[in-house]
């Protein structure tokens, strides 16, 4: 069973077996930030429990996840680099102890891998692209979570981009 995760304080999540049409989750943060600040250590404690029981019933044999990154030429928000960073290393930790290979993509990476180019992307293309794909997330996170989840596949297995390769139908009988 492979599981992608976009993690944030919202978490997008795509799992399933490779080859196959993976589900969709959305892990939505207790807090909210419009109304208090993040302790950094309840955060870290609630994405634990949530990836530990999600490994467990689900029987994850490999996680990738995109890889934090700072914009460059932009302000950043320092709480939620801290917070990303640290889900980052956490979702390390889980894997190391329930035995789980585990490997980063950087959010170009996987990018090029399904959209066919590496740079910034607006959330909307994402979410067509997936759902031309016959791939059906939610949301943004979901979205991205199911890029990081084609992507694992594609670049380590090309011959799986047929299996996942826009249907007709969906780009106005070109395919």
């Amino acid at each position: 069973m492979l599981l992608a995760l976009d993690p944030g304080a919202s978490t997008g999540v795509a799992w399933g077996m490779p080859g196959s049409v993976p589900k969709f989750a959305t892990w939505v943060a207790p807090w909210s930030r419009k109304t208090a600040s993040v302790d950094l250590g309840q955060a870290l404690s609630w994405f634990e429990d949530e990836l530990q029981a999600f490994v467990r019933q689900t029987k994850v044999s490999h996680i990738v996840f995109e890889a934090p990154w700072m914009p460059r030429g932009q302000r950043a928000d320092m709480e939620t680099l801290k917070l990303v960073t640290c889900l980052c290393g956490l979702i390390e930790k889980v894997a190391f102890e329930r035995g789980v290979t585990v490997e980063e993509i950087a959010g170009a990476t996987w990018k090029l891998a399904v959209m066919g180019k590496g740079g910034p992307q607006h959330k909307r293309p994402i979410q067509q692209n997936l759902r031309m794909r016959g791939l059906s997330p939610r949301d943004f996170h979901q979205a991205d979570a199911g890029g990081v989840w084609l992507a694992a596949q594609f670049l380590r297995e090309p011959a799986l981009r047929e299996i996942y390769r826009p249907m007709a139908s969906a780009i106005g009988g070109r395919a």
